[in-house]
């Protein structure tokens, strides 16, 4: 019988072997079909009204002009007011709305009887000033209108009675290059067109858009979040037992996407356009230049319509499309205005990646696009990459630092022009590292890891020295870490003397006006005056700070920084919610029975201690440089300059009696399905729904 199982046991050893492997490899062959799948289901489901319409209404096919109806509205800057107040698809009833047609109908007739070649001539519509208006009886199925006309950069208002008697208005379209794409939708009885006629405008035509298209930035969306969820099924166990992997899955997939589909202008994430201009200007090296893109965006250009600034220029594929198109052809060669020596300072050290995605990209001989997109995309990579080498090298907090890295406004970032992820990507790597060999007592601390996390956080510190403090979480390293008594004091000396000649050079440098804290952009700020009240008055400035920071926690600590997409608004309340309770959750239940490491009050107290210095520079520094001398407030602080800390604050509130005992295969997953939900809903929200519809 022994013999017998012996030789059950090996006969059966061979089909597990091979099941093991077969199941591997299919895992990555039916990958891209899994993606390529769901992104033409999506499609054609997204198509279907368009796939249902009777043969008569698809495709393409002009408006005949002729028959609009010239009426005379209220002021623009009136009607404009009222409909930008609404949002694109808010709908009345038809009742609701009886004067904007019937009455203005009936004017617009008499007008047109007295003069109507004054309006209307060859099948266009001219508007002459403000008040002009037409309604076009248009009957039938619109998915896009296409709109023609003689001058770029005009706004319109679409009011639209729709078969059902409902009434939409389509608000702020622009047309850049002489013609625009307005997303409809629906079936169409009637229709009003009012132009922003600062100067006289014609309307040369109105074509209905019912033929099938495939929208690529929607098939990018649908076919990484498909990616990401297969793999994170596929991938289960291995997330259960290393949490990073699951991580790496969702910022990837979710970053990529905001890199990718965004516009290529800036105006959109703080401060974009001079990250921009860096990244390029390093792009080429030291010996750098001024180009005309550098030019055009630092002005808003491509993102302004009459002056006015814009988040951005499109609401439409098509639009979308025209867009790209003008900027390669403009930017083909991207001429050098200007050639100068780049000097180095160290907030440059934020921009190599970006700028080595630009250079790359102009070597490869790719379009202007691309070149612009390739920057955002080496930022999306830099700093997944490095959050994910802090979750798989940290043995506790591994949710938490997930958690953070996964908020909304970081991935934003990552995905936009900005030197904030490298150096929080550092910061966390460095926070990470520390940290586990603070709770692991029996490993002594390698040399490459001790070298490692003075580099992360010292390299972090120079995109911006506020976070300088940081490295005197070494000083929590114990004593068993080290070879001897006398490697421990030169580590942590050397630790210490780090930050002090970090926090010693930005005091000297704004001392001696090297460096000028104050902001051109803050009005009656003025540092040296504020630099002589800190100083004269500390315990003043304690009195504004600690109320302050009381009274503004949850907006600085818990809001803004996790939620806000600058320019491009923010999330929805209920996303909101989700994200905090479930960041909320693994704060307080990120311990395995055996990853149980004490967290002593003392380290805790010196954690705390180390979190509030960096808080207090960020807020010292930002009151110097925008607030008006001896004010209570502090101007310009935002949220997301405590995103490198905040694992601190975080890990703070984890408990050491609470065992979170759920099977970490099923646990890992749902966390990672519903950070994918968060950041999809978000990024799907502020690019697809509001600007490739």
């Amino acid at each position: 019988m022994a013999d017998i199982g012996k030789h059950e046991s090996k006969r059966n050893s061979t089909p597990v072997s091979s099941a093991r492997v077969r199941p591997s490899w299919l895992k990555w062959a039916l990958l891209p079909w899994v993606m390529v799948a769901v992104m033409l289901l999506v499609e054609v489901c997204f198509q279907l009204p368009v796939l249902t319409l009777p043969a008569d209404q698809r495709g393409d096919h002009a408006i005949d002009l002729t028959t609009a109806t010239h009426v005379t509205v209220e002021p623009w800057s009136e009607a404009f007011s009222h409909s930008a107040s609404s949002a694109s698809s808010d709908e009345k009833t038809a009742e609701d709305e009886e004067e904007e047609f019937p009455e203005d109908a009936e004017e617009g007739a008499s007008a047109a009887e007295e003069d109507p070649s004054s309006f209307t001539a060859g099948g266009n519509l001219r508007y002459r000033n403000e008040t002009d208006a037409y309604i076009i009886p248009y009957v039938g199925y619109i998915d896009r209108l296409t709109i023609r006309s003689s001058e770029v950069a005009q706004k319109y208002v679409l009011s639209i009675l729709l078969q059902d008697g409902t009434y939409r208005q389509v608000t702020e379209v622009h047309s850049l290059f002489h013609e625009d794409t307005a997303v409809i939708k629906g079936y169409v009885q009637a229709m009003t067109l009012l132009v922003d006629a600062k100067e006289p405008t014609v309307i040369s035509s109105m074509v209905v858009n019912n033929g099938f298209f495939l929208n690529p930035y929607r098939m990018l969306f649908s076919g990484l979040m498909a990616g990401a969820v297969f793999l994170l099924i596929v991938l289960r166990k291995r997330i259960g037992q290393e949490p990073a992997y699951g991580f790496l899955i969702v910022a990837l997939a979710t970053g990529l996407f905001l890199a990718m589909a965004a516009p290529t202008n800036v105006g959109l994430s703080w401060d974009d356009e001079t990250h921009y201009e860096l990244s390029e200007k390093l792009s080429y090296g030291f010996n750098s230049r001024v180009t005309q893109s550098i030019e055009d965006f630092a002005i808003f250009t491509w993102s302004s319509s009459s002056g006015e600034n814009l988040p951005h220029p499109l609401n439409s594929v098509q639009d979308g499309y025209r867009f790209a198109a003008a900027q390669n052809a403009k930017y083909r060669d991207n001429p050098a205005l200007d050639s100068y020596q780049l000097h180095w300072t160290n907030n440059l050290i934020g921009y190599a990646n970006q700028s080595f995605g630009m250079a790359a990209a102009r070597w490869l001989g790719m379009p202007f696009t691309w070149q612009f997109a390739a920057g955002r995309v080496l930022n999306v990579i830099t700093y997944a990459l490095l959050c994910f080498f802090a979750i798989k090298n940290v043995r506790r907090f591994k949710l938490i630092l997930a958690a953070v890295a996964l908020f909304p406004t970081g991935m934003f970032l990552a995905g936009s022009y900005s030197y904030d992820p490298l150096g929080t990507g550092l910061c966390f790597l460095g926070i990470a590292l520390t940290m586990d060999a603070i709770f692991d007592r029996n490993r002594p601390l390698s040399r490459k890891r001790a070298l490692t996390i003075l580099f992360s956080f010292v390299l972090g510190s120079l995109i911006k020295i506020v976070y300088m403090p940081m490295l005197l979480l070494v000083l929590l390293l114990p004593r068993s870490k080290f070879s001897s008594n006398h490697e421990r004091i030169w580590y942590k000396s050397f630790a210490v003397a780090l930050c002090m000649m970090g926090l010693l050079t930005m005091v000297l440098a704004v001392s001696t006006n090297i460096v000028q804290l104050q902001d051109n952009r803050a009005g009656g700020a003025d540092s040296k005056g504020q630099i002589a009240f800190l100083m004269a008055h500390p315990f003043t400035y304690l009195g504004y700070f600690f109320p302050y920071i009381i009274r503004y926690f949850t907006v600085y600590f818990l809001d803004s920084l996790r939620t806000l997409f600058a320019y491009l608004g923010g999330t929805v309340p209920t996303i909101s919610t989700l994200s905090l309770g479930l960041t909320l959750f693994a704060a307080f239940t990120d311990n395995r029975e055996e990853q149980l490491y004490p967290f002593q009050w003392k380290q805790r107290l010196w954690v705390f201690l180390v979190l509030m210095m960096v808080v207090g520079l960020i807020f010292t520094t930002m009151y110097i440089a925008w607030s008006d001398v001896g004010s209570p407030d502090f101007g310009a602080v935002q949220g997301r300059y405590l995103m490198p800390v905040l694992p601190l604050m975080f890990m703070l509130l984890s408990p050491d009696g609470i065992v979170n005992r759920l099977n970490p295969r099923k646990w890992h997953l749902f966390f990672y399905m519903t950070q994918l939900l968060i950041l999809g809903y978000s990024f799907m929200d502020i690019i697809l729904f509001n600007m490739f519809k």
